[in-house]
């Protein structure tokens, strides 16, 4: 399976000094044969996304890990 981290644009911080400041949130990692399959996986796992308010539809991915036949090899 391949590895994914989700981010929205959602959101905000305080810096050390205390200034707001508007920022990308990870919301997690997951793995699965697709982007979706990973983000359907996180979701069920981490119901505080939803909870949250965060727009599911906003939420983007990143591919961080690649499964390849080589993987499969050395796994094996």
């Amino acid at each position: 399976m391949n590895s994914y981290l989700f981010y929205t644009d959602e959101g905000a911080t305080l810096s050390p000094s205390g200034r707001y400041v508007e920022n990308c949130q990870l919301i997690g990692w997951e793995k699965g044969e697709s982007s979706q399959d990973a983000l359907n996986a996180l979701l069920q796992e981490a119901k505080w996304i939803k909870a949250s308010g965060f727009c599911i539809e906003k939420i983007k991915s990143c591919l961080i890990a690649e499964k390849t036949p080589e993987m499969e090899l050395f796994c094996e």
